[in-house]
């Protein structure tokens, strides 16, 4: 079996598959791994694998990258969960949104620039929604847009995406005009 050779992309040092306690300490669940830099915690990258074959499930990310995985995935998980579209269809749309191909079409892959545009998008498609619209009108919090976390509204200091951010943009992102 070829050994897979993962690079940080931060510093360039190799990487290695580790027990995810090395970094999630207790909270970390029996049998997860993860690819961390062999630099960690100095360079504090690292990525989840997945559970059949231990390949990573994207790139390396530091804390501020993966905020904004996390971010984007709560995001464009709400295509799916608000009805509007299948887990399928949400990727299809994602693909022909930003002209990417089935395999680079995953959010684990993506820079904090391409985060902010999925965040922004799936935030006009959720908007542009009328049960989305209706929610919002009647007061009811959807669990979408970012600016719901751990499923309670937040207010603007207490995100840690939104927090440092102007008037303008925190409304932009809450996908209210």
């Amino acid at each position: 079996m070829k050994r897979k050779i993962v690079k940080c992309p931060y510093c360039g040092a190799h990487a290695a598959l580790r027990s995810a306690t090395v970094v999630h300490g207790d909270r970390a669940k029996d049998g997860e791994h993860l690819w961390i830099c062999s630099r960690y915690p100095a360079c504090d990258s690292y990525v989840s694998v997945h559970k059949r074959n231990n390949e990573p499930l994207g790139s390396l990310a530091n804390k501020a990258l993966r905020r904004k995985r996390i971010d984007a995935h709560r995001v464009f998980n709400q295509l799916s969960d608000s009805g509007m579209m299948n887990r399928g269809q949400s990727y299809k749309w994602l693909q022909a949104k930003f002209a990417l191909n089935s395999r680079q079409a995953h959010i684990g892959k993506f820079s904090e620039y391409m985060c902010d545009e999925v965040i922004a998008a799936c935030s006009e498609v959720l908007y542009n929604n009328p049960s989305f619209r209706a929610a919002r009108d009647t007061k009811r919090k959807p669990n979408a847009v970012g600016y719901v976390l751990g499923g309670r509204a937040t207010e603007r200091s207490e995100c840690p995406s939104l927090r440092g951010r102007s008037k303008v943009e925190f409304v932009r992102t809450r996908g209210v005009k």
